[in-house]
């Protein structure tokens, strides 16, 4: 969702300076999983805000939860009170702070950096964001089955961890929990059902740590 006040000119006249002065973000971050570098944050901030105040800019964000998914306003507002805005919503991977959080961080940083038409990812990011997506679709099913008491084991399942085995993310105690979900023996039972579910949510949560 995109809104504005009803003039915005002085706003688009600060903004055009702005962004004549202001360079893309430092690489800061690495993802280990897709070896891809990327911009925290914290490094599109330091980017983007000093330009912006020098300009009369300021930048708010704003969060909220709607079922999963965490909402994100973001706001440049100009010292004459004109504003831009847009909102985004992204879903959590884990209904908890960790999942919740790690959602947040994300789309402020997009949502920062589309404002402010600066890059912060190498060009494959798009294979990053599709992985994060199915993530969190996962995340729900797994989550939801085991709320129903529903100790089936979807090969949806099986083929995350299976992607996820040798990711340097994981521990050596969570590699061997993958390892173990991932034995046809421990396919057998209701409790091990569980079980298999619950090393998905602890290996969708580590990744998402990053």
């Amino acid at each position: 969702m995109f809104e504005r006040s009803t003039e915005i000119a002085e706003l688009i006249q600060a903004l055009v300076k702005a962004q004549t002065a202001m360079k893309n973000p430092q690489f800061d971050s690495q993802n280990p999983h897709f070896r891809t570098r990327y911009a925290s944050l914290k490094s599109v901030r330091d980017a983007v805000t000093p330009v912006l105040a020098e300009q009369g800019l300021v930048v708010t964000q704003l969060v909220g939860t709607e079922g999963q998914n965490v909402c994100c306003e973001t706001v440049l507002w100009h010292s004459s009170g004109q504003y831009l805005a847009s909102s985004l919503q992204l879903p959590a991977t884990k209904p908890d702070a960790q999942g919740y959080g790690s959602a947040i961080t994300y789309a402020r940083r997009y949502a920062l950096m589309a404002l402010c038409n600066v890059a912060g990812e190498d060009d494959d990011d798009a294979e990053t964001g599709q992985d994060h997506v199915r993530q969190s679709t996962t995340a729900s099913k797994v989550q939801t089955a085991r709320s129903n008491g529903d100790t089936t084991s979807p090969s949806a399942w099986r083929d995350t961890l299976e992607a996820h085995k040798d990711n340097p993310l994981l521990n050596e105690g969570l590699r061997s929990k993958v390892k173990l979900a991932l034995n046809p023996a421990s396919q057998t039972t209701d409790i091990r059902g569980l079980a298999l579910a619950g090393t998905v949510l602890d290996v969708l949560g580590a990744v998402s740590k990053q």
